[in-house]
């Protein structure tokens, strides 16, 4: 594992320009090394038009401790679904994205479901999640030898999303029994047709083997469609999109995540692993959620679309010429060369500004506050 290292920033002389109303970075001041705040300037930001709900890179947890009732960085005490002792819902350092420490699911020896996140929060109606994750486990789709006693084949969930209207709205990227490949929908699916032509959303070739035993970065930005009685792909207006490891895996503004009247107000992650035999386990590391797609990023190419891997920044100020951010070196080596990216809150990314590590080692700087709110 990278250990986290100081960098230095190499501020370039002429950035290019941009289009008008595209994020452009012109300058960087402060000292950049892991922790320590910058002042990013420049033109064209926005409003950051939300806040970060939750931030936890999980570095200040116990290793061996329960998640149940653990404080984050930022935002809602973690609470678990089918909690037990911190082996099946705790901190490891087993394997870890970043530092030391990841949140740890331990699938055996429950009917499938655990997972950790809030509720009673919001209500949302979108809603962008990043986390890293490693997963292991037997995942089949042969649903004539992969079955539970009650019935249930194979059937992996990252996340459920909950609302506030007899529980819908829901969301989930999942791989349904008898799949392989990775999908997007909301619990109520069968109203919306079948998995191929409706909720498959995954155009990337990704399926459970490809994306387990290693680390990988997701990404989900979802927005509620603003009538719930719109026709799906017709006149619905909600959106879905993903990536996995700066690649973006579908994207579409005609979606129905939603049939009631309702909006997200419960999370959690891991949720599910139905019918593996006793062996799915899975790490999570540097979880981010905010209600907009503002962000700051480091990249490893200088134009976004070419990135295949990027950090999160934690921003703690945003005004349209001005943001300050807590520099996240992670897995970046050392004298290489990465790229600063302001994202506005319509997801238009900036040009990449250079940044490049150097060796010096420097103390990290005080954890944010916990409960951090930025105001649109």
């Amino acid at each position: 594992m990278t250990p986290k290292i100081s960098i230095s920033l190499i501020i370039a002389s002429v950035m290019p320009l941009a289009a008008s109303a595209t994020p452009v970075v012109s300058s960087v001041s402060g000292t950049a090394s892991h922790g320590q705040s910058l002042t990013i300037t420049g033109s064209g930001f926005g409003a950051m038009g939300g806040h970060i709900i939750s931030w936890d890179d999980f570095e200040a947890h116990a290793l061996g401790s329960a998640i149940q009732n653990s404080s984050p960085i930022t935002g809602p005490t973690w609470t678990t679904q089918n909690n037990d002792p911190a082996g099946g819902a705790g901190y490891s350092n087993i394997h870890a994205h970043s530092g030391n420490v990841a949140a740890h699911i331990n699938w055996s020896g429950t009917t499938g479901i655990r997972a950790f996140g809030w509720a009673g929060q919001g209500p949302f109606n979108k809603l962008y999640i990043t986390y890293w994750r490693w997963m292991e486990g037997n995942y089949s789709a042969d649903t004539t030898i992969c079955k539970t006693s009650d019935g249930y084949a194979c059937n992996h969930k990252q996340f459920y999303l909950f609302g506030n209207s007899g529980g819908m709205p829901q969301g989930m990227p999942l791989i349904p029994a008898g799949n392989t490949v990775w999908g997007y929908y909301n619990n109520v699916s069968a109203i919306q047709g079948d998995w191929n032509s409706t909720n498959n959303i995954n155009k990337i070739g990704l399926n459970y083997s490809n994306t387990s035993n290693k680390w990988s970065r997701w990404e989900f930005w979802q927005t509620l469609n603003s009538d719930p009685n719109c026709a799906n792909g017709s006149n619905c207006d909600g959106i879905l999109q993903y990536w996995v490891d700066a690649k973006l895996a579908y994207s579409r503004s005609d979606y129905k995540p939603r049939f009631v009247n309702g909006q997200w107000i419960d999370f959690r992650l891991g949720h599910m692993a139905h019918g593996f035999t006793n062996t799915a386990k899975a790490w999570f590391d540097d979880l981010y959620i905010a209600n907009t797609l503002a962000r700051v990023e480091l990249g490893d190419n200088a134009a976004w679309d070419n990135c295949t891997h990027r950090e999160i920044q934690i921003v703690s100020s945003w005004t349209d010429s001005q943001i300050q951010a807590e520099i996240r070196q992670e897995n970046f080596p050392a004298g290489t060369t990465a790229y600063l990216f302001i994202v506005d809150a319509n997801g238009n990314p900036s040009p990449g500004y250079p940044v490049t590590f150097s060796d010096t080692t420097s103390p990290a700087a005080p954890k944010p506050p916990k409960g951090l709110t930025i105001k649109p």
